[in-house]
């Protein structure tokens, strides 16, 4: 998650409901207020980033599950509406024929319920940036790799799958592709691979050179043979 914040999860907002960590930053990251994310190096080569405070790993995207109270004591629909609200409304509505008889008004709707609580499966999940989703944060990180990263798209599309519920979307969901380098090797792990490779290559060889050579001695015996019956 690109210039991602910290997500913290009170005592009172996970009492009796399962708070779970969806990412988290490594064991090296530390917090900083500084708003200066693009890369410094310095005259040296080596990255200008020092920490300036504690190492350690921080949760970035938290989903909560459990029951949540209403934010609403009351639908907020009931305020009052607007001086002059009800003259447009009254303006807007023409007579559609003067000898007919005045329609009646449709009964007002109840809007006046409010939802106290979610169910106990409900999910909420925070993540502490919304840069992983935009176009140019994409761009910068396919540009690495040379391919197009869609990696965070599919993260949110599998979280509103797991917000749903819909556990069955998640298994066949497709996966993102990219490339995979190798892990670097020394110097010496580098000479053994490649000499292995030889000894590979030149064992495939004397093989093939091997049964090469029995199967012409078997069709030399088959044809000898058919000669000295003829000749008997």
């Amino acid at each position: 998650v690109p210039w991602a914040s910290p997500v913290t999860v009170t005592a009172e907002a996970g009492a009796n409901r399962a708070v779970t960590t969806l990412m988290s930053s490594s064991e090296q990251s530390w917090r900083s207020t500084s708003t200066a994310v693009m890369p410094r190096f310095s005259e040296t080569g080596a990255p200008a980033f020092e920490p300036d405070g504690a190492l350690g790993a921080v949760p970035l995207a938290v989903m909560i599950e459990g029951r949540f109270e209403t934010f609403f004591e009351e639908s907020p629909l009931l305020a009052s509406a607007p001086a002059g609200a009800e003259d447009d409304a009254e303006a807007e509505q023409g007579v559609q024929d003067g000898d007919e008889a005045a329609e009646e008004s449709p009964e007002a709707l109840d809007i006046g319920s409010v939802i106290e609580r979610s169910p106990e499966s409900a999910r909420l999940i925070v993540i502490g940036s919304s840069a992983m989703a935009e176009d140019q944060t994409l761009r910068m990180i396919g540009s690495a790799d040379g391919t197009v990263y869609s990696n965070s798209i599919e993260l949110l599309a599998n979280l509103v799958d797991a917000a749903v519920e819909d556990q069955a979307l998640l298994s066949i969901r497709s996966r993102g592709h990219f490339n995979r380098t190798l892990p670097s090797m020394t110097e010496n792990a580098q000479r053994v691979w490649e000499y292995v490779n030889y000894g590979v290559a030149a064992l495939a060889v004397l093989a093939a050179l091997g049964v090469n050579a029995q199967r012409r001695a078997r069709r030399r015996r088959a044809q000898l043979a058919w000669l000295q019956e003829e000749a008997a």
